[in-house]
């Protein structure tokens, strides 16, 4: 959930601008988006924030997914 606001209390528009950084890596794309919501925030957070990036790899034509 994205509740960050600027100074005229607008809320982030995550969905829009996620599919900007979208094809880059997921350390790459948490750089952005940490980047991104500093600056509609005016450069701080009211709150604790936490981000996290998952990677869906693709599995070769000889390889088993990994049992958990």
């Amino acid at each position: 959930m994205i509740d960050a606001r600027d100074s005229g209390l607008i809320f982030y528009l995550f969905d829009e601008r996620i599919g900007r950084w979208a094809r880059g890596s997921p350390a790459a794309l948490l750089a952005k988006l940490r980047r991104d919501l500093r600056a509609h925030a005016g450069g701080h957070f009211g709150a604790a924030a936490a981000l996290v990036a998952v990677e869906r790899l693709r599995l070769g034509p000889d390889e088993a997914a990994p049992r958990i």
